[in-house]
């Protein structure tokens, strides 16, 4: 019954269902993960953690409850620890491209970009279509003041999803550090077509009526 409201979206009701079959004894380890699926859902991290290790303490060559794990540790800002779960699922599946984009992300806060890079680009070739690897690549190359770069990874990645609110949002940002304004306001006029707002944007169409 909990994957069944899971899939539905009800994730409170999922919660509680998993609770109950964890009172009732049951201890199997895709039910700690199916748990603390739900309680990431909830954006309940740290709860979701606690689940996730109790799922690798029951079966450890599991990927995704490894995925789980560091997913909920980038939530929580822990990049170190999340970097070695991420690593885990390596080890045990070589070709995830979500493990590798796990790890450019974890990199990518550890702020060691150029290793940062390199696993975006490996889960490129785990999966060409993984918009968030672009994406990451364009935020890498943005970090590393190679702004054309950004630019291109950012353009790759609305190749891939033409409504991609931050790939325009960096768009804009690389568009600006290259001195193209009028390019400029039509990337952020883009994404706040979309729905994404916030004051970055804002600012970076007020610089550009400044310059």
């Amino acid at each position: 019954m909990g994957n069944a409201l899971y899939s539905l979206g009800r994730y409170a009701d999922a919660l509680e269902a998993y609770e109950q079959a964890l009172e009732a004894g049951v201890k199997y380890p895709h039910l700690y993960y199916d748990y603390g699926r739900a309680l990431f859902a909830l954006k309940r991290h740290q709860e979701s953690l606690l689940a996730y290790k109790k799922a690798i303490n029951l079966r450890y060559d599991q990927v995704r409850y490894h995925l789980g794990a560091g997913e909920a540790q980038l939530c929580l800002k822990s990049y170190g620890e999340s970097l070695i779960s991420f690593d885990c699922a390596i080890q045990l599946e070589p070709a995830s491209a979500q493990a590798y984009l796990g790890r450019g992300r974890a990199l990518y806060h550890l702020q060691r970009s150029q290793e940062a890079l390199d696993a975006y680009e490996q889960a490129l070739i785990c999966d060409e279509h993984l918009l968030a690897a672009q994406q990451g690549r364009g935020d890498v190359f943005y970090q590393l003041e190679r702004y054309a770069e950004a630019l291109l990874a950012y353009e790759e990645a609305l190749k891939l999803d033409s409504c991609c609110a931050e790939a325009y949002i960096g768009q804009g940002h690389s568009l600006f550090q290259l001195k193209r304004y009028t390019e400029v306001l039509t990337a952020y006029e883009q994404a706040l077509h979309l729905g994404k707002e916030g004051v970055s944007v804002y600012n970076g169409m007020g610089m550009c009526f400044i310059n």
